[in-house]
């Protein structure tokens, strides 16, 4: 999608498990999306099997170009964030537009997932 504006503003790039990720989402294009989509999800690295995952979805109204809010809820038993030297988890939170005989764009930003604070 070229000429393109895609955007993604957190309220805290962080949250616990349990908690909220929450912010708004913009984007401005030539063509209207079919679609809107804001992701939480996950990734695993290191040793071992790769282990990735889409845990909370939110389709926003698709318009050529568009700013709304979106709140993502984080999974109760995690995964945390961790950055270790034999395994890693990592947290994103992806917009993601649908285009029409076009490879999607997609824009991310990193989010840390703490453990639930007692």
């Amino acid at each position: 999608m070229s000429d393109s504006y895609m955007r993604i503003e957190l309220e805290q790039p962080w949250a616990e498990c349990g908690g909220w990720i929450s912010g708004t989402a913009s984007w401005d294009g030539p063509k209207t999306p079919r679609s809107v989509r804001v992701t939480l999800k996950y990734e695993t690295e290191g040793r071992g099997n790769r282990d990735r995952g889409e845990v909370t979805k939110n389709d926003l109204h698709a318009d050529r170009q568009g700013y709304q809010q979106f709140k993502l809820k984080v999974p109760k038993n995690g995964p945390v964030s961790f950055d270790g030297n034999l395994l890693s988890v990592f947290w994103e939170v992806e917009l993601r537009l649908d285009l029409k005989g076009r490879p999607d764009p997609r824009e991310t930003i990193r989010v840390e997932i703490l453990p639930m604070a007692l």
